[in-house]
Protein backbone atom coordinates (compact mmCIF):
# COMPACT_ATOMS: atom_id res chain seq x y z
CA UNK A 1 0.00 0.00 0.00
CA UNK A 2 0.92 3.72 -1.46
CA UNK A 3 2.44 5.70 2.16
CA UNK A 4 0.70 8.50 2.37
CA UNK A 5 3.20 10.34 4.31
CA UNK A 6 5.74 9.77 1.84
CA UNK A 7 3.52 10.82 -0.75
CA UNK A 8 2.72 14.40 1.32
CA UNK A 9 6.75 14.40 1.93
CA UNK A 10 7.37 13.81 -2.01
CA UNK A 11 5.14 17.06 -2.69
CA UNK A 12 6.24 19.31 0.00
CA UNK A 13 9.76 18.66 -1.04
CA UNK A 14 9.03 19.55 -4.34
CA UNK A 15 10.07 15.57 -5.77
CA UNK A 16 6.61 15.39 -7.60
CA UNK A 17 3.96 17.94 -9.15
CA UNK A 18 0.31 19.01 -7.68
CA UNK A 19 -0.90 16.90 -10.09
CA UNK A 20 1.33 14.14 -9.57
CA UNK A 21 0.52 14.54 -5.99
CA UNK A 22 -3.28 14.39 -6.51
CA UNK A 23 -3.28 11.30 -8.73
CA UNK A 24 -1.24 9.59 -6.08
CA UNK A 25 -3.27 10.22 -3.04
CA UNK A 26 -6.09 9.06 -5.10
CA UNK A 27 -4.54 5.68 -5.57
CA UNK A 28 -3.62 6.06 -1.50
CA UNK A 29 -7.50 7.20 -1.00
CA UNK A 30 -9.00 3.67 -3.13
CA UNK A 31 -8.33 1.73 0.34
CA UNK A 32 -10.99 3.56 1.84
CA UNK A 33 -13.72 2.40 -1.40
CA UNK A 34 -11.58 -1.27 -0.93
CA UNK A 35 -13.60 -1.16 2.83
CA UNK A 36 -16.29 0.59 1.97
CA UNK A 37 -17.41 -2.26 -0.29
CA UNK A 38 -16.08 -4.65 2.12
CA UNK A 39 -17.56 -3.37 5.00
CA UNK A 40 -21.20 -3.26 3.37
CA UNK A 41 -20.63 -7.35 2.96
CA UNK A 42 -19.94 -7.58 6.93
CA UNK A 43 -21.28 -7.58 10.49
CA UNK A 44 -19.37 -4.11 10.93
CA UNK A 45 -21.90 -0.88 9.30
CA UNK A 46 -19.42 1.69 9.90
CA UNK A 47 -16.05 2.51 10.07
CA UNK A 48 -15.04 6.12 11.53
CA UNK A 49 -11.38 7.79 11.25
CA UNK A 50 -11.89 10.57 13.91
CA UNK A 51 -8.91 12.43 15.47
CA UNK A 52 -6.43 9.79 14.61
CA UNK A 53 -8.32 6.79 15.83
CA UNK A 54 -10.25 3.68 14.01
CA UNK A 55 -13.59 3.44 14.72
CA UNK A 56 -16.12 0.12 13.80
CA UNK A 57 -20.05 0.24 14.78
CA UNK A 58 -21.48 -2.95 14.38
CA UNK A 59 -24.76 -3.62 12.07
CA UNK A 60 -27.04 -5.55 14.69
CA UNK A 61 -27.04 -3.84 17.82
CA UNK A 62 -25.10 -0.70 16.85
CA UNK A 63 -22.19 -1.44 18.97
CA UNK A 64 -18.92 1.46 18.19
CA UNK A 65 -15.57 0.37 19.40
CA UNK A 66 -12.25 1.56 19.24
CA UNK A 67 -9.72 -0.36 17.13
CA UNK A 68 -6.58 -0.22 18.84
CA UNK A 69 -3.58 0.24 16.43
CA UNK A 70 -1.50 -2.75 17.07
CA UNK A 71 -4.25 -4.91 18.18
CA UNK A 72 -4.14 -7.94 15.75
CA UNK A 73 -7.73 -9.31 17.10
CA UNK A 74 -10.32 -7.46 18.90
CA UNK A 75 -14.17 -8.13 18.78
CA UNK A 76 -14.78 -5.65 15.95
CA UNK A 77 -11.91 -6.95 13.64
CA UNK A 78 -13.41 -10.47 14.69
CA UNK A 79 -16.98 -9.47 13.23
CA UNK A 80 -14.87 -7.47 10.32
CA UNK A 81 -12.41 -10.58 9.50
CA UNK A 82 -14.87 -13.81 9.92
CA UNK A 83 -18.16 -11.86 9.68
CA UNK A 84 -19.51 -12.64 13.57
CA UNK A 85 -18.15 -12.66 17.04
CA UNK A 86 -19.38 -15.53 19.59
CA UNK A 87 -22.49 -14.65 18.88
CA UNK A 88 -24.53 -17.78 19.90
CA UNK A 89 -22.83 -16.91 23.22
CA UNK A 90 -24.21 -13.40 22.71
CA UNK A 91 -27.66 -14.34 21.96
CA UNK A 92 -28.29 -16.24 24.77
CA UNK A 93 -26.84 -14.27 27.30
CA UNK A 94 -29.06 -12.10 26.27
CA UNK A 95 -31.89 -14.37 25.77
CA UNK A 96 -31.37 -15.27 29.71
CA UNK A 97 -30.86 -11.76 30.81
CA UNK A 98 -34.70 -11.39 29.57
CA UNK A 99 -35.95 -14.62 31.16
CA UNK A 100 -34.34 -13.77 34.57
CA UNK A 101 -36.97 -11.07 34.60
CA UNK A 102 -34.88 -8.63 36.66
CA UNK A 103 -34.94 -5.23 34.92
CA UNK A 104 -32.45 -3.67 37.79
CA UNK A 105 -30.14 -7.14 37.48
CA UNK A 106 -26.25 -6.15 38.55
CA UNK A 107 -24.06 -8.07 35.62
CA UNK A 108 -20.56 -8.50 36.26
CA UNK A 109 -18.32 -8.62 33.35
CA UNK A 110 -14.44 -10.11 34.83
CA UNK A 111 -11.87 -9.72 32.31
CA UNK A 112 -13.87 -7.29 30.15
CA UNK A 113 -10.83 -6.13 27.52
CA UNK A 114 -12.55 -3.64 25.52
CA UNK A 115 -16.35 -4.12 26.38
CA UNK A 116 -17.70 -6.47 24.05
CA UNK A 117 -20.11 -8.17 26.65
CA UNK A 118 -20.82 -5.13 28.81
CA UNK A 119 -21.56 -2.98 26.15
CA UNK A 120 -24.52 -5.07 24.65
CA UNK A 121 -26.02 -5.80 28.05
CA UNK A 122 -25.94 -2.15 29.24
CA UNK A 123 -27.14 -1.21 26.20
CA UNK A 124 -30.10 -3.29 25.64
CA UNK A 125 -30.29 -3.61 29.65
CA UNK A 126 -30.47 -0.11 30.44
CA UNK A 127 -31.39 -0.14 33.83
CA UNK A 128 -29.15 -2.91 34.58
CA UNK A 129 -26.12 -2.62 36.44
CA UNK A 130 -22.91 -3.19 34.76
CA UNK A 131 -19.47 -3.79 36.61
CA UNK A 132 -17.05 -4.33 34.11
CA UNK A 133 -13.68 -5.47 35.61
CA UNK A 134 -10.23 -4.71 33.57
CA UNK A 135 -6.82 -4.54 35.09
CA UNK A 136 -4.74 -3.91 32.19
CA UNK A 137 -4.33 0.12 32.31
CA UNK A 138 -4.31 0.46 28.26
CA UNK A 139 -7.11 -2.02 27.80
CA UNK A 140 -8.90 -0.31 30.42
CA UNK A 141 -8.56 2.87 28.93
CA UNK A 142 -9.69 1.65 25.64
CA UNK A 143 -12.54 0.25 27.61
CA UNK A 144 -13.81 3.59 29.45
CA UNK A 145 -13.89 5.49 25.81
CA UNK A 146 -15.85 2.43 24.15
CA UNK A 147 -18.36 3.25 26.88
CA UNK A 148 -17.97 7.26 26.42
CA UNK A 149 -18.91 6.73 22.89
CA UNK A 150 -21.92 4.50 23.42
CA UNK A 151 -23.10 6.74 26.03
CA UNK A 152 -23.74 4.34 28.97
CA UNK A 153 -24.01 5.40 32.14
CA UNK A 154 -24.92 2.20 33.71
CA UNK A 155 -21.46 0.65 33.00
CA UNK A 156 -19.15 1.11 36.14
CA UNK A 157 -15.42 -0.04 34.92
CA UNK A 158 -13.30 -1.01 37.49
CA UNK A 159 -9.15 -0.94 36.78
CA UNK A 160 -9.02 -4.00 38.50
CA UNK A 161 -9.02 -8.02 38.19
CA UNK A 162 -10.62 -10.30 40.30
CA UNK A 163 -8.74 -13.21 41.88
CA UNK A 164 -8.75 -15.74 45.18
CA UNK A 165 -6.58 -12.47 47.42
CA UNK A 166 -6.43 -9.09 47.06
CA UNK A 167 -3.01 -7.41 46.07
CA UNK A 168 -0.81 -6.37 43.47
CA UNK A 169 0.41 -8.71 40.98
CA UNK A 170 2.16 -8.77 37.78
CA UNK A 171 0.13 -9.89 34.28
CA UNK A 172 1.34 -10.39 31.30
CA UNK A 173 0.24 -8.37 28.40
CA UNK A 174 1.31 -7.17 25.07
CA UNK A 175 -0.56 -4.51 22.80
CA UNK A 176 -0.88 -7.22 19.57
CA UNK A 177 -3.01 -9.51 21.70
CA UNK A 178 -4.67 -7.10 24.37
CA UNK A 179 -7.10 -10.38 24.89
CA UNK A 180 -4.28 -12.50 26.28
CA UNK A 181 -3.40 -10.70 29.48
CA UNK A 182 -2.84 -12.87 32.32
CA UNK A 183 -1.13 -13.87 35.51
CA UNK A 184 0.78 -16.83 33.73
CA UNK A 185 3.34 -16.03 30.15
CA UNK A 186 0.31 -17.76 27.33
CA UNK A 187 3.70 -18.19 25.19
CA UNK A 188 3.85 -21.64 24.33
CA UNK A 189 7.07 -21.66 22.34
CA UNK A 190 8.17 -22.14 18.57
CA UNK A 191 7.55 -25.60 18.18
CA UNK A 192 3.96 -25.15 19.23
CA UNK A 193 2.44 -23.16 16.35
CA UNK A 194 0.63 -20.71 18.13
CA UNK A 195 1.75 -17.05 18.11
CA UNK A 196 4.49 -16.23 20.57
CA UNK A 197 2.14 -14.48 23.57
CA UNK A 198 2.92 -11.54 26.29
CA UNK A 199 6.43 -10.75 26.68
CA UNK A 200 5.76 -7.70 29.32
CA UNK A 201 4.64 -7.16 32.46
CA UNK A 202 2.77 -4.89 34.44
CA UNK A 203 1.49 -4.49 37.83
CA UNK A 204 -1.97 -4.60 37.99
CA UNK A 205 -4.32 -4.69 41.68
CA UNK A 206 -6.68 -7.55 41.74
CA UNK A 207 -9.28 -8.22 44.45
CA UNK A 208 -11.72 -10.89 45.42
CA UNK A 209 -15.07 -10.78 44.20
CA UNK A 210 -16.39 -11.59 47.84
CA UNK A 211 -14.85 -8.40 48.58
CA UNK A 212 -16.08 -6.24 45.94
CA UNK A 213 -19.62 -7.82 46.46
CA UNK A 214 -20.01 -6.33 50.07
CA UNK A 215 -18.19 -3.60 49.83
CA UNK A 216 -20.94 -2.30 47.60
CA UNK A 217 -24.17 -4.28 48.77
CA UNK A 218 -24.80 -6.11 46.06
CA UNK A 219 -26.99 -9.31 44.83
CA UNK A 220 -25.11 -10.24 41.81
CA UNK A 221 -27.33 -12.23 38.96
CA UNK A 222 -24.83 -13.13 36.11
CA UNK A 223 -21.26 -13.27 35.98
CA UNK A 224 -19.39 -13.71 32.58
CA UNK A 225 -15.66 -14.51 33.47
CA UNK A 226 -12.98 -14.73 30.98
CA UNK A 227 -9.58 -14.17 32.48
CA UNK A 228 -7.26 -16.52 30.56
CA UNK A 229 -6.77 -19.52 32.94
CA UNK A 230 -7.08 -18.22 36.29
CA UNK A 231 -10.96 -18.46 36.09
CA UNK A 232 -10.87 -20.84 39.04
CA UNK A 233 -8.99 -18.26 41.27
CA UNK A 234 -11.53 -15.93 40.52
CA UNK A 235 -14.28 -18.79 41.78
CA UNK A 236 -12.17 -19.52 44.44
CA UNK A 237 -12.14 -15.80 45.54
CA UNK A 238 -16.29 -15.53 44.89
CA UNK A 239 -17.47 -18.73 46.23
CA UNK A 240 -18.87 -17.21 49.33
CA UNK A 241 -21.10 -14.85 47.30
CA UNK A 242 -22.03 -17.25 44.44
CA UNK A 243 -22.81 -19.77 46.67
CA UNK A 244 -25.08 -17.27 48.68
CA UNK A 245 -26.66 -15.70 45.61
CA UNK A 246 -26.61 -18.03 42.74
CA UNK A 247 -26.22 -15.93 39.84
CA UNK A 248 -25.72 -17.64 36.42
CA UNK A 249 -22.34 -17.42 35.28
CA UNK A 250 -20.85 -17.92 32.11
CA UNK A 251 -16.95 -18.64 31.36
CA UNK A 252 -14.36 -19.60 29.34
CA UNK A 253 -12.65 -22.84 30.31
CA UNK A 254 -9.44 -24.01 27.77
CA UNK A 255 -7.56 -26.68 28.97
CA UNK A 256 -4.31 -24.95 27.31
CA UNK A 257 -4.30 -21.77 30.07
CA UNK A 258 -5.74 -23.98 33.10
CA UNK A 259 -2.90 -26.03 32.76
CA UNK A 260 -0.20 -23.14 33.56
CA UNK A 261 -2.26 -22.68 36.62
CA UNK A 262 -1.93 -25.86 37.92
CA UNK A 263 -5.42 -27.34 37.81
CA UNK A 264 -7.89 -28.57 34.39
CA UNK A 265 -11.81 -27.41 33.78
CA UNK A 266 -13.09 -30.06 35.02
CA UNK A 267 -12.31 -28.91 38.62
CA UNK A 268 -13.83 -25.87 37.91
CA UNK A 269 -17.09 -28.06 36.96
CA UNK A 270 -16.85 -30.14 39.79
CA UNK A 271 -16.42 -27.13 42.29
CA UNK A 272 -19.24 -25.87 41.05
CA UNK A 273 -21.50 -28.97 40.84
CA UNK A 274 -20.88 -29.20 44.42
CA UNK A 275 -23.28 -26.34 45.36
CA UNK A 276 -25.48 -27.17 42.87
CA UNK A 277 -24.78 -25.95 39.45
CA UNK A 278 -25.09 -27.51 36.45
CA UNK A 279 -22.35 -27.18 33.17
CA UNK A 280 -24.01 -26.31 29.85
CA UNK A 281 -22.76 -25.68 26.13
CA UNK A 282 -24.96 -22.85 24.44
CA UNK A 283 -25.32 -23.71 20.34
CA UNK A 284 -27.97 -22.60 18.10
CA UNK A 285 -31.07 -23.83 19.17
CA UNK A 286 -30.44 -23.84 22.66
CA UNK A 287 -28.56 -25.29 26.02
CA UNK A 288 -26.89 -29.22 25.76
CA UNK A 289 -25.93 -30.42 29.12
CA UNK A 290 -22.31 -31.02 29.77
CA UNK A 291 -20.37 -33.46 32.04
CA UNK A 292 -16.68 -33.00 31.97
CA UNK A 293 -14.18 -32.37 29.33
CA UNK A 294 -11.53 -34.59 27.67
CA UNK A 295 -9.09 -34.71 25.32
CA UNK A 296 -11.92 -34.70 22.16
CA UNK A 297 -14.08 -31.58 23.67
CA UNK A 298 -14.18 -28.38 21.23
CA UNK A 299 -16.41 -26.70 23.05
CA UNK A 300 -14.24 -23.14 25.31
CA UNK A 301 -17.17 -21.41 26.11
CA UNK A 302 -20.10 -22.59 29.04
CA UNK A 303 -22.85 -21.78 31.17
CA UNK A 304 -23.23 -22.58 34.73
CA UNK A 305 -27.35 -22.58 36.15
CA UNK A 306 -28.11 -23.59 39.41
CA UNK A 307 -30.41 -26.78 39.45
CA UNK A 308 -32.71 -25.52 42.02
CA UNK A 309 -32.66 -21.58 41.46
CA UNK A 310 -32.70 -22.00 37.48
CA UNK A 311 -34.83 -24.67 37.05
CA UNK A 312 -37.51 -23.10 34.85
CA UNK A 313 -34.89 -21.53 32.93
CA UNK A 314 -33.10 -24.84 32.31
CA UNK A 315 -36.50 -26.32 31.37
CA UNK A 316 -37.07 -23.76 28.64
CA UNK A 317 -33.57 -23.56 27.14
CA UNK A 318 -32.09 -27.32 27.32
CA UNK A 319 -32.90 -28.75 24.58
CA UNK A 320 -31.77 -32.26 21.75
CA UNK A 321 -29.27 -30.77 18.98
CA UNK A 322 -32.25 -31.69 16.53
CA UNK A 323 -34.91 -29.13 17.72
CA UNK A 324 -35.99 -26.28 15.70
CA UNK A 325 -33.88 -23.12 16.38
CA UNK A 326 -34.70 -20.44 18.86
CA UNK A 327 -35.27 -17.15 17.57
CA UNK A 328 -32.30 -14.58 18.38
CA UNK A 329 -33.67 -12.11 20.88
CA UNK A 330 -33.80 -8.57 19.84
CA UNK A 331 -34.63 -6.47 22.55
Amino acid sequence: MTDIADIQHAFASGQITKPQYIAQMHEAHAALFAYAAFVRESGVVSVELKDGKVMMTTRDHGITMVCPEHALRTAALEILNFGAYEETEMQMILRMLAALGKEDAVFFDVGANHGWYALHVAKLFPRMTVVAFEPIPETFRTLTDNIALNGLPNIHAKNIGLSDRDGIVDFYHTPSEPGNASLHNLEWGKDSGIRMFPSATVRCRVRTMDRVVREHSLTVDFIKCDVEGAERLVIAGGLEIITAQLPVLFMELLRKWSARFQYEPNDVIRMLSQIGYRCFTAYEHGLASFESMDERTVETNFFFLHAAKHRALIESLEKPRNVASFRSFCP
